[in-house]
């Protein structure tokens, strides 16, 4: 899975926060239906959070030797550089 990209902007307004997202799996391995479960407090930081499950791709999870559909929850810290 892609680490998501820290926003030079959000980084400059001292912005920090988790985002938690909820997204399915799909039978060709790619990212479906991404929602934010847990903001960040910050647009920014969302969206970089959303952009890099979409720019990511792994294998399908099998069941029965089928490719099947998963769901999956995953969070995204976003800390301050020291």
């Amino acid at each position: 899975m892609a680490k998501p990209e820290f926003p030079l902007e959000s980084q400059k307004a001292h912005e920090s926060g988790k985002t938690k997202l909820m997204f399915e799996l799909s039978p060709t391995g790619n990212f479906e239906h991404i929602t934010v479960v847990e903001s960040s407090g910050y647009q920014r930081l969302d969206d970089s959070a959303i952009k890099s499950v979409q720019a990511s791709h792994c294998l399908p999870y099998y069941k029965n030797g089928k490719a099947v559909s998963i769901g999956v929850t995953s969070a995204y810290d976003f800390l301050p550089v020291k």
